[in-house]
């Protein structure tokens, strides 16, 4: 799996990103998501 980092801006504008990693989308790709 491909290790990304990403930052978050504040909970309106990651909602988006952080339902995709509960729902699995970036696991599904091969992507290992982690926030900071």
């Amino acid at each position: 799996m491909k290790k990304v980092l990403s930052e978050t801006s504040g909970a309106v504008f990651s909602l988006p990103w952080f339902v995709a990693k509960d729902e699995g989308f970036f696991a599904e790709e091969g992507i290992d998501m982690e926030f900071v």
